[in-house]
């Protein structure tokens, strides 16, 4: 697609209906639903910077792609509606595409970890900081959106601690509507599959996320069983 913003990634459902290579048609209905408005406001935010509210002026779209045989399996791209950002797919796709799915997965670990929010900033800050040193296109998304084209790279942190959190609890919505189809006819859904740095949502992740504010996963812990 010509305005592409974020290139293709799979979106893989797996366990349960979906091993057999079907899955509730309802479920994957609010699934996509959830992931459409999911990927359209990170977008939005990676690149201007701001929070999307409410009725904002959608700027992205999210576009389903066939699947192969023989799984459950979609891609998705998020392009630009209108031609002004055109060029932008092709200007940064690769730095676009790095910060948008760290992104996601920042967020995901503030659904999850309330409680450890500056410490997901602070680690999408250190990988940002590291891959900057060689993507440029890293660069250009960064000074453009979450920067601005007038600061530089210091200031990145101190913006990811004031808005990350925002954006992930004005995404909640949507991530509850995402993971829909898990526990019930998939076990986990995972994004970016198809790459090294996958993205996997479990059952008990998604009760934490559908469970809102109060809900919070712990690490996992060991404990010596003295009798059965």
């Amino acid at each position: 697609m010509q305005n592409t913003i974020v290139a293709p990634f799979a979106v893989t459902y797996d366990g349960n209906d979906a091993d057999q290579h079907v899955i509730s048609a309802k479920a994957l209905g609010h699934s996509i639903i959830g992931a459409s408005k999911l990927y359209t406001a990170t977008a939005h935010y990676c690149m201007f910077g701001d929070i999307p509210r409410g009725n904002y002026k959608k700027t992205f779209e999210t576009y389903a792609l066939p699947a192969r045989e023989k799984c459950f399996e979609y891609h998705v791209l998020v392009a630009a509606i209108t031609s002004e950002y055109a060029l932008h797919g092709e200007l940064y796709k690769h730095g676009l595409k790095f910060l948008f799915s760290h992104t996601l997965n920042a967020i995901k670990g503030i659904w999850l970890r309330p409680g450890e929010t500056a410490k997901m900033t602070e680690q999408l800050f250190k990988y940002l900081e590291l891959e900057k040193e060689k993507n440029s296109e890293l660069n250009m998304v960064l000074a453009n959106g979450l920067i601005r084209a007038n600061d530089n790279f210091a200031s990145l942190h101190s913006k990811l601690i004031d808005t990350l959190p925002q954006i992930a609890d004005a995404t909640r919505t949507a991530g509850a509507e995402f993971v829909t189809p898990i526990g019930n006819t998939c076990k986990q859904i995972t994004q970016f599959s198809e790459a090294q740095e996958k993205i996997t949502i479990t059952e008990p992740e998604a009760e934490v996320i559908r469970g809102g504010n109060e809900m919070e996963i712990e690490d996992m812990q060991k404990f010596n069983c003295t009798k059965i």
